[in-house]
């Protein structure tokens, strides 16, 4: 009873760093349940009255803390305070399930609790403005191969604003998915699907190399919509006119990747509801493209093509900053995403035929929401029941 004393009598001058301390310490001291709740409530009482009422009981019923062992004593008033002559002394908090509590004087001798987060699962989804650098797109087909150098390829905006509220149509515009996992304060797993377009803008001249044998057909040079010029593939190359060609990753240009985020809280209000994170994350992933590819090789405005399965043509990586705005569990966050992709064998037109693009870097402006579903923790949860 004497060592038990002992205890709370710092405990009204002084508050001190903290770390879990075992059951098996517990047991040596031979406390009961019952003792430990008493004890609970006069260290509450205590510390309440050491911090001057600069700190609520309604506050402090959020520390989520068993017990902590405290072994360096921290300044509140200017003062240091004298240390018992106990080895170890014992505060108790109510029962909470987080085994770490971390106790930090603050520039106006009021000190800062700070919980560690839960770990979690979550899930987002938004929407994105993409910009991809140029490519050289070669085709191999039946009729030959060639490449068309410095290809542009732009992103395509739905223009409708009922493709983004209806339910059945919310994935036709440019939308990012993604499902990640808390691991702790600082680092979330994550795995997503950015679903980006990448249309070719055939109205502008390129450079063009290798054959193709077959008579393509481009809008005539008088400028009646009705008529129709029909170009070797020498002139083709010589002119740099690819109307005659159209190709486009736009259902779409599927990005499937996983990869890590190390996140940094900035701002968390009193009541916790409110809080502000940034981070910075990395990983990698495969494309996944639905490819569509048209050639008009008639005199008639007839194009001959086909729209392609999804299909695995190449991987990437990617790296992203963004920032979270939180509120209680739910979020809304602004990225910025760079992703850098090689397409090896994307589908054209008949078997065999396939498309290859030099590494394409894209970037992409996100916003996108979210929520988080708090996971329990199972071992806290046992040593609750084992000490309090």
């Amino acid at each position: 009873m004497k060592n038990l004393f002992s205890i709370f009598i710092i405990l009204s001058s002084t508050l001190l760093s903290a770390q879990t301390i075992p059951y098996e310490k517990l047991a040596e001291q031979n406390l009961s349940d019952e003792k430990i709740d008493q004890l609970s409530e006069l260290s509450k009482n205590h510390l309440l009255k050491s911090a001057e009422n600069q700190i609520t009981k309604e506050e402090l019923e959020l520390v989520d803390v068993e017990v902590i062992i405290e072994d360096e004593p921290v300044i509140l008033s200017g003062e240091p305070a004298a240390i018992a002559s106990t080895e170890e002394s014992l505060l108790c908090f109510p029962q909470h399930k987080s085994p770490l509590l971390s106790l930090t004087q603050d520039v106006g001798n009021v000190f800062k609790i700070d919980p560690p987060k839960k770990r979690m699962i979550y899930f987002s989804w938004g929407y994105n403005r993409g910009f991809h650098s140029k490519s050289d797109a070669t085709f191999k087909t039946a009729d030959g191969t060639f490449t068309v150098h410095d290809a542009v390829g732009r992103d395509r905006q739905s223009k409708d604003i009922l493709d983004y509220v209806i339910p059945s149509r919310i994935p036709i515009p440019q939308y990012n998915l993604r499902i990640g996992y808390q691991v702790n304060d600082h680092w979330d797993i994550v795995a997503g699907l950015d679903h980006m377009k990448w249309v070719f803008d055939n109205q502008l001249k390129y450079e063009v190399t290798g054959d193709y044998n077959h008579t393509v057909f481009v809008p005539d040079a008088s400028g009646d919509p009705a008529l129709l010029t029909g170009l070797t593939f020498d002139q083709v190359k010589q002119t740099g006119d690819m109307r005659w060609l159209s190709f486009e990753h736009t259902n779409g240009y599927n990005y499937v990747h996983a990869g890590a985020i190390y996140k940094n809280n900035l701002y968390t209000s009193r009541n916790g509801d409110f809080t502000i994170d940034t981070g910075l994350g990395a990983g990698a992933g495969i494309m996944v493209p639905q490819t569509t590819v048209k050639y008009h090789q008639d005199s008639w405005w007839n194009w001959q093509g086909v729209d392609n399965q999804f299909h695995i043509a190449g991987i990437g990586a990617h790296a992203e900053a963004k920032v979270q705005l939180g509120y209680k569990n739910f979020f809304i966050e602004p990225v910025v995403r760079g992703t850098y992709i090689k397409i090896n064998n994307a589908l054209v037109q008949s078997q065999g035929e396939v498309l290859s693009h030099t590494p394409i870097g894209s970037i992409q402006f996100i916003v996108q929401g979210g929520y988080k579903i708090p996971l329990k923790d199972r071992k806290n949860k046992k040593n609750s029941k084992r000490v309090m």
